[in-house]
């Protein structure tokens, strides 16, 4: 049987980089019951601990994408504080934001089964401050609002000299690294788990990948080898943009496929 990898041209998108001290993990039934066995799971939990105030809990499906991933202060799971984020059946984010001491903040994202942004809260220690409605606002969009922004695109384009952040050597350049350097996980090979990982990620000032998470989650094996191969991806130029180097934020697709 002959593995294959799948590269996609890296995205730009408009949208907690670091090894963990430790991790566990856990094989659920489908009523939460502990079991010893894949084959008689419906859920893995992996409990990573990145500090003595934050460990995070991601459940998966035994053979499938995640379910959540989930921040607390404590090992126990009853100080919710992080980031926490949901996904669809499809594996598609369905939303993500930040909790503070329990309390929803910050600005919250929910997104179709697809990976269309629908809505955006914001709020403030737990109080509803702001809602965007994407869908609504595309509905009302008229002709002449979109020519004035395609105008001032234009504009801006050249009367700045900015660029955005690449990986050395071109896109042809990032395709043989990622050739190169990824491995299809036993786990994923022995189950034949094939599928399409979405990886978004920051290019930080110095030219770093660095907070790579899960747009679109396939299964634990080959989500963890993807987010892998993209931290490890060390030689990035940096975006610019106003005089200055800024983080760039991009999401990168990888199938992984089985022949």
């Amino acid at each position: 049987m002959k593995n294959s990898l799948i590269l996609l041209l890296l995205i730009p998108s408009i949208i907690f980089a670091q090894k963990p001290l430790s991790e566990k993990f856990y094989l659920f039934d489908a009523k939460m019951q502990g079991v010893s066995k894949i084959d008689s799971a419906a859920f893995l939990m992996r409990i990573s601990k990145f500090a003595d105030t934050l460990w995070q809990f991601d459940t998966y499906k035994a053979l499938g994408p995640l379910t959540s991933s989930e921040q607390y202060r404590d090992a126990d799971a009853t100080m919710p504080s992080g980031v926490f984020t949901f996904y669809h059946p499809t594996g598609y984010i369905d939303s993500t934001g930040k909790v503070i001491n329990g309390l929803l903040d910050g600005n919250w994202s929910y997104y179709n089964d697809s990976g269309k942004v629908l809505m955006q809260k914001t709020y403030a220690m737990g109080k509803l401050t702001k809602t965007r409605d994407f869908l609504k606002e595309e509905k009302e969009k008229t002709g002449k609002e979109k020519t004035e922004k395609d105008d001032s695109l234009e504009v801006r384009k050249f009367n700045r000299v900015e660029w955005e952040s690449e990986y050395t050597g071109g896109l042809a350049g990032w395709k043989r690294y990622i050739e190169k350097n990824i491995r299809y996980p036993q786990r994923a090979i022995s189950y034949q788990i094939t599928g399409s990982i979405i990886v978004q990620f920051i290019i930080n000032t110095e030219g770093k990948p660095t907070e790579a998470t899960l747009f679109k989650s396939v299964e634990y094996s080959v989500d963890t080898e993807a987010k892998r191969i993209i931290l490890a991806s060390n030689k990035w130029k940096p975006a610019f943009q106003d005089g200055r180097r800024v983080k760039s934020y991009k999401r990168q697709p990888i199938v992984f496929n089985l022949k």
